[in-house]
């Protein structure tokens, strides 16, 4: 990320329900901005001036390496900066169904994908990327 502090994040819910992140969301009508989560590649790739390793297939930069839109997603794809992250999980919101039962195993997946391409313009030939994954569980008593 060449020094941006910017992570792929992922947020997975094991059993029933959704999570909703909204009020970080990278608005249409807005200038980008790391202050949000970004949920467009085109628009992680204008702001790092090149296609994330993640979403890097060949020369092209695919779309599938994000995934939701912030309300009620299973699993929510972005990428954030680490100084938006603390205010991102912070707002989470999550919801479970209805008829689900406490010993559902409920729980919240979230995985940080951190990358670097190294410095000056263009990717470098060398990647570096680390993963960080916790399961947090969830009672619905």
């Amino acid at each position: 990320d060449r020094g941006t502090g910017v992570y792929r994040v992922e947020f997975k819910l094991l059993g029933l329900g959704g999570v909703t992140q909204a009020s970080h969301k990278q608005q249409a009508s807005a200038d980008l901005s790391w202050s949000s989560w970004q949920y467009s590649v085109r628009g992680v790739e204008q702001m790092l001036g090149y296609c994330p390793t993640a979403c890097a297939e060949g020369y092209a930069c695919v779309e599938t390496c994000t995934e939701g839109n912030g309300f009620n997603d299973h699993t929510l794809r972005f990428f954030a900066s680490a100084d938006a992250l603390p205010s991102i999980l912070a707002s989470l919101d999550y919801r479970s169904e209805a008829f689900a039962k406490a010993d559902d195993g409920l729980a919240l997946r979230i995985s940080l994908e951190d990358f670097d391409d190294g410095v000056g313009v263009g990717p470098s030939l060398t990647v570096h990327r680390t993963s960080v994954t916790m399961d947090l569980f969830f009672s619905t008593a």
